[in-house]
């Protein structure tokens, strides 16, 4: 009837919600994820174990040697936890680089902040 949950986490929210008989409001703040851009370099960094001095905001898949597709895959754990999201699988793919990562993640109501 729903179709997947995954795939709609703010949907997944309000069943939770209603199962527990939480106030309306409640679904306003399960809405947007915000986290700020630093949290998502930091992602980067960790992930490729690089230097502070990299410049994270122009990195695409396959520039550096840390990005290949084990380096990847660890990339996208490591969004997917501290991000608490599920990506789906053409996401993954399409994936390329730090400014199509932001991108995707409007996909999944997490909002990144100055």
């Amino acid at each position: 009837m729903w179709g997947s949950l995954r795939n709609r986490p703010w949907l997944k929210a309000i069943v939770s919600i209603f199962r527990l008989n939480l106030p309306f409001q409640t679904i306003i703040e399960f809405r947007m994820k915000e986290f700020t851009k630093q949290e998502y370099k930091n992602i980067f960094v960790e992930a490729f174990a690089l230097g502070s001095d990299v410049d994270v905001t122009s990195l695409e898949y396959q520039a550096i040697p840390e990005w290949d597709s084990v380096g990847h895959m660890n990339l996208i754990g490591e969004i997917e936890d501290s991000f608490d999201i599920m990506m789906d699988i053409d996401d993954v793919i399409d994936f390329s680089s730090f400014t199509k990562g932001i991108e995707l993640l409007e996909k999944y109501e997490v909002s990144l902040s100055e």
